[in-house]
């Protein structure tokens, strides 16, 4: 994953964000039946620490297992990505070791009340080469209403600053219960909708990683954003619709845990 100054380009993680969260806002359940036909055997259920994610059968080669959960914030809202609150999980390596041993994952930051769909990715080296050339992996679904878990208030507001050059936390998140973060404690994002049509929509994410006692809870992303675009020709020039989300990463029985905690409105960026 290249990554050009401080952004990383979100091909392996925001990309699946964006796929997922489309899904789901179109009530897509059509790869639900995946889940059977694999005898993965992903379930999930409530539990006092959240919600238990268990896993049948992780075939040995595996070398990456990705997890989304996602959450309307408005259940009679219209549908859209900016209408969903996710939190999500790359495991690999140790982590992913531990998943194969044990066979479960606790999601703890939910809402009781709430339901949660869920989505998984398994794939093998091969698999992970095969998406770089722009092959998506098959993913597998469940579902979950939550009972029980740390939840966080969510009066927060990501706002836009400079016109539309950064964004600012107005404050840190208040969880019921002691959290433990990571060392990178928050992941900015901006994310540009560059194409929509009977097909889908096509989306680029950048974003970044960085520790608030260096520069508080504000992100600039341009200049330096749109220099990318320019220098790499990923991007065509033209206005397009816009949105900037921030993950608080937080450790749970040693896997780390991105919990989105605020999006910005839409917004139109120009290139």
């Amino acid at each position: 994953m290249r990554q050009p100054g401080f952004f990383k380009k979100s091909t392996l993680i925001f990309g699946f964000f964006l796929v997922f969260a489309g899904l789901f806002a179109n009530s897509c359940v059509k790869n639900k039946n995946q889940l059977a036909d694999t005898n993965t055997g992903l379930k999930a259920e409530s539990v006092p620490e959240g919600i238990l994610l268990t896993f049948g059968n992780i075939p040995a080669d595996t070398a990456r297992l990705f997890i989304q959960a996602q959450t309307w914030l408005d259940a009679e809202g219209t549908p859209s990505v900016l209408n969903l609150i996710s939190s999500f999980t790359d495991l690999r390596n140790e982590s992913l070791e531990q998943i194969k041993q044990t066979g479960t994952v606790i999601l703890p930051v939910v809402q009781a009340g709430q339901k949660y769909d869920i989505a998984a990715l398994l794939q093998t080296d091969h698999d992970l080469e095969l998406m770089e050339q722009g092959f998506l992996p098959d993913f597998f679904t469940t579902e979950c209403v939550a009972e029980n878990g740390i939840y966080f208030e969510k009066n927060i507001e990501l706002k836009l600053i400079d016109n539309n050059t950064g964004v600012t936390l107005s404050s840190e998140p208040v969880f019921s219960s002691e959290v433990t973060y990571a060392p990178k404690k928050y992941r900015f994002a901006v994310t540009i909708r560059h194409y929509e049509n009977e097909t889908g929509t096509g989306s680029i994410s950048v974003g970044d990683h960085h520790i608030p006692a260096a520069n508080g809870l504000t992100w600039v992303f341009d200049p330096a954003m749109t220099e990318s675009f320019r220098e790499n020709k990923e991007l065509e020039s033209g206005s397009y619709p816009a949105y900037a989300t921030v993950f608080c990463n937080i450790i749970y029985d040693n896997i780390t845990w991105a919990i989105e905690i605020a999006k910005t409105p839409e917004f139109i960026y120009s290139l």
